[in-house]
């Protein structure tokens, strides 16, 4: 079980994540934000 702090980082790395390979490739970025949406969701429930 993941506390709320625990998911906020995690979140807030995803959106990092996403946000650095948008800089230099938005077409990857899409590909990386289809990954990171479940991510983030399977993140939320646990």
């Amino acid at each position: 079980m993941l506390s709320i702090g625990q998911k906020l980082v995690a979140l807030i790395t995803l959106v990092l994540l996403v946000a650095v390979v948008a800089v230099f490739s938005p077409v990857f970025a899409l590909v990386t934000l289809f990954v990171a949406v479940p991510l983030a969701i399977a993140i939320l429930r646990r």
